[in-house]
């Protein structure tokens, strides 16, 4: 079934993405990371958003009770745009910042878009942007990945989503940590240098805490 296989390929591993990378290394021209993490995580946004996943609600939490009676039923979209809206994440991209602006009205007026939204956009810019993000080539294979044994779709598309915005985020933690480190090679105050130690200090706290997660060795 080539709708099935098109699911699968969405949540497959991201090959083609780490091969542009490292032609961009090849050139020698400067990499932008983040490009294919927003990319990637509007994909599945687009793809999935309107998919429902249990997620857990600590307000009901209770031993007494079925577990399952302590989750709650959300839509992919309402996960994504609480998380990002919560570390007020931007995307570094233009185009990808406005595909997801738009996603975010869409969504709180009632609706959730599909790329089919975005490709009825007057803007050319915006509809080769979706065109381009909706590509096979931003795949993922998370759960592999990450020795995870998943047996259900919800559990592949959360996970994929969960990994693809901790990937986003580590992206943003090491643009912080190489800026601060920029501002340290620059300071000549050495009280104004403690609190930027202070603070890179956090950000490698949180770098290795997403590190973890996704698996990585830093």
């Amino acid at each position: 079934n080539p709708e099935k296989k098109s699911s699968a390929n969405d949540l497959n591993e991201g090959k083609n993405d780490k091969k542009l990378v490292s032609q961009d290394h090849k050139k020698k021209k400067p990499i932008h990371e983040n490009k294919y993490h927003e990319a990637y995580l509007l994909r599945l946004l687009l793809k999935y958003g309107h998919f429902e996943i249990s997620v857990d609600n600590p307000k009901k939490k209770d031993e007494n009770i079925n577990p399952a009676k302590n989750q709650d039923k959300i839509s992919i979209a309402q996960m994504v745009i609480e998380d990002i809206t919560h570390d007020e994440i931007e995307f570094d991209n233009r185009e990808h910042q406005l595909i997801w602006d738009a996603f975010k009205t869409k969504f709180y007026e009632g609706s959730i878009p599909t790329e089919k939204f975005f490709l009825q956009s007057s803007e050319s810019n915006l509809v080769r942007e979706v065109i381009e993000i909706t590509e096979e080539r931003h795949t993922l294979n998370d759960w592999k990945k990450h020795s995870i044994y998943v047996t259900t779709e919800q559990d592949k598309i959360k996970l994929a989503i969960t990994v693809a915005l901790n990937r986003l985020k580590l992206g943003k933690i090491k643009e912080q940590i190489n800026a601060v480190n920029e501002k340290i090679k620059s300071q000549t105050s050495s009280d104004e240098i403690n609190v930027l130690l202070s603070h890179l200090s956090l950000l490698n706290q949180a770098k290795l805490t997403l590190a973890i997660a996704l698996g990585r060795n830093l």
